[in-house]
Formats: structure tokens, C-alpha cells, sequence
């Protein structure tokens, strides 16, 4: 996902963005994988499920709400090329953030 976005930043012509799109689905697959097997192992109890399920819902739902209007600003300030270059940041911030998460139970 980093990768796709630093092609983004640094080059702004049609073929980049055609291979961003590889890079990005490479990035994005094993992330949602990753993630549905996770939602699997977290619902302990049949009673909770759907509050559960509603949590889990609103997680997914708020970076891209907060990232807007993160955005919204970045881009009138210092244009597209700085919002993708944040965008590569979090891609590889956020794996280091559940490094240690080995189990969740």
C-alpha cells in the first residue's frame, strides 16, 4: 500500500497509476484476510454478536470519516503529492501498530 502511494507522490503520469493499482491490490488482500479472520476469533458469544458486529463496523467506517477531513486541509495546503506521501506513512505506521498481536484470545 506504501509503495502505491509513493507512486502517486512522485510521478504524475498515466502508467504509474495503472501499476499503483497492482500495488494497491496486493496491499489491500492480505489486509482484508488478515482482518475477516480476526472478526472471526473475537466474537466469543452468540448473544453478543451483534453489538459485536456494530463496533467492528464503526471501526472500519472511521479512518475513512477522520481521513477526510484530514485530507480536506493537507490538500488546499500542500496539494496531492503531500496527502499520498501521509497516505504512505500510516500504510507502513499501521502494521507496526499490531506487531506484537500474536493471539487474541
Amino acid at each position: 500500500m506504501a509503495a502505491a502511494a509513493l507512486l502517486l507522490t512522485f510521478v504524475e503520469t498515466w502508467t504509474p497509476r495503472s501499476s499503483r493499482r497492482c500495488c494497491s491490490a496486493w496491499g489491500t488482500a492480505p489486509t482484508s484476510r488478515s482482518t475477516q479472520a480476526l472478526i472471526t476469533q473475537v466474537l466469543p458469544a452468540a448473544r453478543d454478536r451483534a453489538k459485536d458486529l456494530g463496533i467492528i463496523n464503526i471501526a472500519i467506517v472511521c479512518p475513512g470519516a477522520i481521513g477526510a477531513v484530514i485530507a480536506a486541509p493537507l490538500v488546499s495546503l500542500a496539494g496531492y503529492p503531500a496527502l499520498f506521501g501521509a497516505t504512505a506513512v500510516v500504510a507502513v505506521a499501521a502494521p507496526i501498530g499490531v506487531w506484537k498481536i500474536k493471539s487474541v484470545r
